[in-house]
């Protein structure tokens, strides 16, 4: 049994961990959100769980309990 969402919180590389141990990382997300890349500038199709920015490879991740708002997606790493 997992523990839901719980523990994710704020931490971006907590919650990449969490939504790839829950097997949601390529899963699509409810509706894709467009998104400015925090590395880049170049903004993208967020459709998954886990996505990548196109141009330079920042990796970002939101949990099921938060994909219907976009302020919670977070940015773990590049290549993360």
């Amino acid at each position: 049994m997992h523990d839901g969402c719980s523990g994710a919180g704020s931490d971006a590389t907590a919650m990449l961990q969490k939504v790839r141990m829950m097997g949601f990382s390529g899963m699509p997300l409810p509706v894709a959100v467009d998104i400015p890349c925090t590395n880049c500038d170049h903004t993208f199709s967020m459709a998954t769980f886990e996505s990548a920015c196109p141009e330079c490879g920042m990796v970002y991740a939101v949990t099921p309990c938060s994909a219907n708002d976009p302020s919670k997606i977070r940015p773990a790493g590049i290549g993360a």
